[in-house]
């Protein structure tokens, strides 16, 4: 072998092992981000979850409020307007509603909230009382599934 040839075998050895090493740490390097990634992710679900199910229960609280008020209210109307305290109760639950992840309760409570307006606008017979009944009972059951719901379960069941 010439001079060269065995200059260059030790060079090339030298170089293709770097090559090497700095193709298996950037391997690594990307298995890590990935993994990091979806520790990120995971958490934020975690946090979501955690901020819906504070919500929702709010949420069920705040209805059955309003729920009490509406039914009990013989007059909810003042001058024109909702009485205060029915009105503040009303602005709430259209709050936390909008802050709901479930699509069942968002339209459970657009339901109680239009039966709870016609409940209002209109005469109360009994069947306009128990329209209201059954879209209460719709909703808080469609926060109760929405609290069973574990952050970790695939949509698909």
């Amino acid at each position: 072998m010439t001079d060269w040839a065995t200059a260059l075998i030790p060079v090339g050895s030298l170089l293709a092992g770097s090559a090497l090493t700095m193709w298996g740490q950037a391997l690594t390097d990307r298995r890590v981000l990935s993994r990091e990634r979806a520790a990120r992710q995971e958490q934020f679900t975690v946090t979501r979850y955690e901020l819906d199910r504070a919500t929702l229960t709010e949420l069920q609280q705040i209805v059955l409020d309003l729920h009490e008020a509406v039914v009990a209210t013989t007059r909810p109307w003042k001058d024109g307007h909702y009485e205060a305290a029915t009105m503040r109760l009303l602005n709430q639950a259209t709050r936390l509603t909008a802050r709901c992840l479930s699509d069942g309760v968002r339209s459970a409570m657009d339901d109680y909230q239009a039966a709870a307006y016609k409940f209002f606008d209109q005469p109360t017979g009994r069947e306009r009382r128990l329209a209201l009944q059954t879209r209460y009972y719709q909703a808080q059951e469609a926060m109760g599934e929405a609290l069973r719901h574990s952050p970790f379960e695939r949509p698909d069941g």
